[in-house]
């Protein structure tokens, strides 16, 4: 039984290999065999493009020069699939290419139903040579037999008949059967049996018949490798997401994070999302019938861009490894807290806004978040001068927060209060010293820990990444780990204003940027080596070219943005990788 165990997987992987594959040229849906009582379905539309496309990613040939890769591709089991995989061109007579495209080239889909334990799980592979399939079939149904047999296992390939069709069961789990140029594959009986009776039907109590699963696929990008669709009204009903989905977002933290996406959930009727190529990077895209007229008025005063209001630009100083904008109205928050809270939660916020005052320099909660504007940005960047002729031992990026104004003069006023404030009471501990600078009519304010002062407690020199300033530039108030940042930014706000910079429609957008990670990575080079050579054994100019391998795939990853927006009548998620 144990070689059956060690060939098994192998095998279920070459199944599956075979079917991520396929130019379709007019086979039949596979969605036709998925019962319409299916929650989850997950098609490949164009599987073996999708393959092809991740085979060739510069990203993944970097990889595949990397120790644990090449251990992987030298392993007893990828050795066995190689071995398992030229079998199948000997007895079916073909390359692996054009056998998958035979074996898989109408796609592949993999559909679920939620509320049972355990979920009945469908897969439905539909090829574009019904003989290839059978023959196929017969292969690894007589493999299998042999194997079992070998192992004198107690399992044994059953043949059964279900409405004149054969149907093949190995144990409890692995149910099969061929309706007509589709492979078949469940866990549960009963929906290998519903699978059938789908085919039997053309197809007309299937996903390919429910109008919610069209309008999902169209609402998507065209031309996708795959795409998935998961039925949130009836999740919304199961005991163990009742709670969860079913009700209205009360908790403050979940509001202010996630409350749009919240929102979406647990009012739409499916989400879906889609997986492609654009240009030579990738693109992941969900969406959901739920846009900016269904959202609650309070989350929509929240986290909704107004009209030509939309997100501000991106921050992208030098080095920079993260850049984040949002909208995310905290005045509207606290107008609306009844509304968006229940009454003992606020309740308590209105305790905690009297005990808040007393580290606020006296300044009431609702009055500065009054004063500030619905705009937010983030950004954190590696910069190779920290400022100090003292270097600290472990490098930490910079950052800074940007917050936009309603009331420039009042809001900046108050912030300025209690960072001062902040500094004042830290001073006895930490030693900072002001450190002005003047641009033009603008004031940088920030302040330098003493190099000739020891700091118990900071014997790695930690403090010395940090010379935390704040400035008010125009309607924005930035507050910066350092000054070197703070003094950039203020030449990116300045500009940004002069030149009008266009506001994205999106309600919030992030982006991570590989060569500031790699800039940033170079500069922590030597903890990186030490970490390599005690981590893998290796001697130092091995490690050190794997450290620099490391360094430089990073530097050619290129960029991942993510992008969150409402329309008037759908919510569109967006991921791209672009080289």
């Amino acid at each position: 039984m144990n070689r059956f165990r060690l060939w098994i997987g192998p095998t279920c992987c070459c199944l599956l290999f075979c079917a991520a594959a396929g130019r379709a040229e007019s086979p039949p849906d596979p969605l036709r065999l998925v019962p319409a009582q299916a929650d989850l379905a997950i098609k490949l539309e164009r599987p073996r493009q999708l393959v092809e496309t991740t085979l060739v990613l510069d990203l993944v040939k970097q990889l595949q020069t990397f120790e644990p890769f090449r251990e992987f591709y030298d392993s007893t089991n990828f050795r066995r699939f190689q071995q398992l995989l030229g079998y199948f061109e000997k007895e079916l007579g073909g390359k692996w290419p054009e056998l998958l495209d035979q074996l898989a080239g109408g796609g592949i889909v993999v559909a679920a139903k939620f509320g049972e334990e355990p979920a009945p799980v469908l897969l439905v592979m539909q090829s574009k040579d019904e003989a290839v399939l059978k023959k196929f079939i017969k292969v690894v149904r007589g493999m299998l037999e042999q194997e079992l047999a070998r192992d004198d296992a107690k399992e044994r390939l059953q043949v059964g008949n279900y409405k004149s069709i054969e149907t093949l069961r190995l144990g409890q789990d692995l149910h099969a059967a061929v309706a007509g140029s589709a492979l078949l594959l469940a866990n549960r009986e009963k929906a290998l049996h519903a699978a059938l009776d789908c085919h039997l039907n053309d197809g007309k109590q299937s996903l390919a018949a429910t109008a919610k699963v069209s309008a999902a696929r169209k609402q998507l990008p065209a031309d996708q490798f795959a795409w998935l669709w998961l039925n949130l009204e009836h999740l919304r009903q199961l005991p163990g997401y009742k709670q969860a989905l079913g009700g209205e977002a009360t908790d403050p933290a979940q509001l202010l994070l996630f409350g749009g996406w919240l929102d979406v959930i647990r009012h739409a009727p499916y989400l879906c999302a889609g997986f492609g190529k654009e240009g030579e990077g990738l693109t992941l895209s969900v969406r959901a019938p739920r846009g900016q007229a269904d959202l609650s008025p309070g989350l929509a005063a929240l986290h909704l861009p107004a009209e030509q209001d939309g997100s501000l630009p991106l921050l992208e100083p030098k080095g920079v490894l993260f850049s984040t904008s949002y909208v995310l109205d905290l005045a509207k928050f606290w107008e609306h807290r009844a509304q968006l809270l229940n009454a003992e939660q606020v309740k308590g916020l209105e305790e905690g806004e009297k005990q808040a005052a007393k580290f606020l320099a006296g300044i009431k909660l609702g009055k500065i978040l009054s004063q500030a504007g619905p705009h937010q940005r983030f950004v954190a960047a590696h910069q190779p001068k920290a400022g100090y002729s003292t270097q600290p031992g472990t490098n930490i990026p910079a950052f800074a927060f940007v917050q936009s104004m309603r009331d420039p003069e009042g809001f900046a006023r108050s912030a300025e209060t209690i960072f001062r404030a902040a500094v004042l009471a830290s001073r006895g501990q930490t030693g900072l010293k002001l450190a002005q600078e003047k641009h033009g009519d603008l004031t940088l304010v920030g302040f330098r820990f003493p190099e000739d002062k020891p700091y118990e407690g900071d014997t790695n020199n930690v403090r010395f990444n940090f010379s935390p300033c704040f400035v008010a530039v125009g309607d924005q108030f930035v507050m910066a780990s350092t000054i070197e940042l703070g003094r950039e930014l203020i030449g990116i706000l300045q500009k940004e204003a002069k030149d009008s910079a266009p506001r994205s429609p999106a309600a919030s957008r992030m982006k991570l940027h590989a060569a500031g990670g790699a800039d940033y990575l170079q500069s922590i080079e030597e903890q990186l080596l030490a970490a390599t050579i005690l981590d893998q054994a290796l001697a130092p100019k091995e490690a050190q070219e794997q450290v620099r391998k490391l360094i430089d795939l990073v530097r050619r990853a290129g960029a991942l943005s993510l992008d969150n927006t409402y329309e008037a009548k759908q919510f569109r998620f967006d991921v791209k990788y672009a080289k």
